[in-house]
């Protein structure tokens, strides 16, 4: 009697399983898919993109461990109380700058052809009281500097000064008077375009949050000739990234996933809401292709496929944008990766070809075809698995 009492308990609970099991099979499955989707994690912590050489055929980057050329030589290590913060690659002198966490004042240098032999700079700018403390607050992959310190014209401010590095020095750009009150939130380059200096085709938007408040906003747009601030629209906005298309349309997305489009020195329309959340410095880069735009993003959660807004090329209207998770082409394997930095290797034959860098799930090489960016299928492109980009010559079929 005991025996057919057990039986039975056992037959409920297997039922009991079988009706669960079927009530979530399309959950089951997607996060089966989930999982063949993703990329292990490799080893290594990706930081910045520094860089390709001359040649086109070293590349300079950044990790948790310090900074390296490939394929993996170590250049510059990262030790105990000198963790190298942010660094920038000079190109045309083959430099290398970076900042520590040991001091806040100082600019290390080498030659990548010498990187034992580390010269360090304290730079300034003139606008700021060389009696007292100047702070470095960042050192950019581009180049550029933000200086922090007490105003040389008015004792009782604090001023923000940008500033470019280059061979061995820094040169003044802009200073930010109006901002006394305020604290830097962001200095923000277009993805793919982290590392270029400083241009009309690579502006940079630089954001501020009131001191008192903690959540009023303002944003300056600047391309080392123009200096606009953004209009009150992003007065109360976090900015995750931005793209300038080749009519010099501005496009920006919020953290909240808010897409809008204008002109730097006109207004903006809020032309889509998608209810996602990025950081600041998100990935978003700008596929144009004949006839529609699409703006490629990766949102905070890792779990996000990533994810287009399209719309018609050149438009900055409401209600002409369409949305789509891309899984497939040059999405395959970074359903589940964090991506950190990217660099756009160039175009060819209507296909985008950049490298991406992720927190641990290693470098890809994708290349992106502009007229059907938003298509989740093969179509759309192609990727490397993790670490087997094999050069960084551009992707002319697919």
């Amino acid at each position: 009697m005991k025996t057919k009492r057990t039986y039975g308990i056992l037959f409920s609970i297997l039922a009991a399983l079988l009706v669960i099991t079927g009530c979530n099979a399309d959950a089951s499955a997607g996060l089966f898919r989930q999982i063949s989707e993703s990329t292990k994690p490799v080893g290594i912590q990706y930081k910045q993109l520094l860089g390709l050489d001359a040649t086109k055929t070293v590349l300079y980057y950044s990790t948790t461990k310090g900074i390296y050329k490939s394929p993996n030589d170590p250049l510059k290590s990262s030790v105990k109380d000198k963790i190298i913060q942010s660094t920038y690659y000079d190109t045309a002198s083959t430099e290398v700058a970076y900042l520590t966490n040991e001091d806040s004042v100082s600019i290390n240098i080498f030659n990548v052809g010498s990187p034992n032999s580390v010269t360090v700079i304290t730079p300034t700018d003139g606008a700021l009281d060389p009696s007292e403390t100047v702070r470095i607050v960042n050192l950019y992959p581009n180049g550029l500097v933000m200086f922090q310190g007490t105003s040389a014209a008015d004792a009782t401010k604090t001023l923000y000064a940008l500033g470019q590095y280059g061979s061995g020095t820094t040169t003044s750009k802009i200073t930010f008077p109006e901002m006394d009150g305020y604290s830097l939130v962001s200095v923000i380059q277009e993805s793919g375009f982290e590392q270029s200096l400083l241009s009309t085709t690579s502006p940079v938007i630089i954001s501020f949050v009131d001191n008192a408040t903690k959540n009023i906003y303002r944003h300056v747009f600047y391309d080392g000739t123009t200096r606009q601030e953004l209009p009150s629209t992003f007065s109360d906005k976090r900015l995750a990234g931005f793209s300038i298309d080749t009519s010099s349309n501005v496009y920006i997305i919020t953290t909240l996933g808010e897409l809008y489009g204008g002109t730097a020195t006109g207004a903006f329309v809020e032309m889509y809401d998608a209810a996602k959340t990025y950081d600041v410095h998100g990935f978003m880069y700008m596929a144009e292709g004949t006839t529609n735009t699409h703006i490629i993003t990766k949102s905070s959660s890792k779990n996000d496929a990533l994810f287009v807004y399209s719309f018609p090329k050149g438009s900055i209207a409401a209600n002409v944008t369409s949305t789509n998770s891309i899984r497939s082409g040059y999405g395959e394997y970074l359903f589940s990766a964090e991506i950190v930095s990217t660099l756009y290797l160039g175009s060819n034959s209507g296909i985008d070809t950049l490298l991406i860098a992720t927190n641990e799930n290693g470098l890809f090489k994708i290349g992106i075809k502009v007229d059907t960016a938003n298509q989740d299928s093969s179509n759309n492109g192609r990727s490397s698995q993790s670490e087997e980009y094999q050069d960084f010559t551009l992707y002319s079929t697919l």
